[in-house]
């Protein structure tokens, strides 16, 4: 499996409010409960589960990124 925690954690921030902020948080809450929850662990899993998203409209239209 394919997991990249800043990843995770940048595109989950709940989880940052809940004390999970390294690796092996990040990773251990994937495993308890994420995988449950269909979260995605990766930017590649994400452009395969979204493969028009248009990041730099997004960007532009979010422009306090």
């Amino acid at each position: 499996m394919e997991f990249d925690y800043n990843f995770y954690l940048s595109l989950y921030p709940d989880l940052k409010l809940n004390n999970i902020i390294d690796e092996s948080s990040a990773y251990n809450h994937f495993i308890k409960f994420g995988n449950k929850e269909k979260r995605i662990t990766s930017i590649k899993k994400f452009y395969n589960k979204y493969p028009n998203f248009d990041y730099k409209f997004y960007k532009k239209f979010y422009n306090d990124l």
